[in-house]
């Protein structure tokens, strides 16, 4: 089986120039040709020729758009474990390592699997204009709440202002 996939690898990409180390490289990842498309063989291929760790992104549950996602933090020299998880989605990752590309100092704060991608992107912009994201960062919030009370904070009302005037707004009506 292995020498199969090893020889696969080898003839299947002789013509785009791999080497035989890559092809080599390429046949031990997964130990199983078949489980990748031809783009995620691609995406391999482009960071075995880029020095980058495949073992990062050639990972069960990712597919062609996460490795995307992985590689271009590698590729910035960011640390991608925060974000290279199989329950992240291209959106929820890119999210991640642009807080990380711009130096934000707590990533973590939003780098969970229960936020969405958009919901991620209001608690990343308030982070990068250095507001308390911890008033908003919930889960229970929809992304169109956060994004209210990110723009009250940054109009400069108070946690506790921001708050009031939130749940005024948002009183149901009698």
């Amino acid at each position: 089986m292995y020498l199969d996939n090893f020889l696969i690898a080898y003839t299947r990409w002789f013509k785009r120039d791999v080497s035989f180390k890559e092809a080599y490289m390429l046949a031990n990842a997964k130990n199983c040709l078949n489980t990748f498309s031809e783009k995620e063989i691609d995406l391999i291929i482009y960071g075995l020729k880029k020095g980058l760790d495949f073992n990062t992104y050639s990972k069960a549950g990712f597919h062609s758009n996460t490795m995307q996602e992985v590689i271009c933090g590698l590729e910035e020299g960011i640390d991608v474990t925060l974000y290279a998880k199989p329950y992240f989605n291209q959106m929820q990752m890119r999210e991640i390592r642009l807080g990380l590309e711009k130096g934000l100092e707590d990533v973590s704060i939003y780098a969970k699997n229960y936020f969405s991608s958009v919901q991620m992107l209001e608690i990343r912009l308030g982070l990068e204009a250095g507001l308390n994201v911890s008033i908003y960062a919930k889960p229970s919030l929809e992304f169109w709440q956060m994004r209210d009370i990110r723009i009250l904070l940054a109009k400069g009302l108070s946690a506790d202002d921001t708050l009031r005037y939130y749940q005024m707004l948002n009183k149901p009506k009698k």
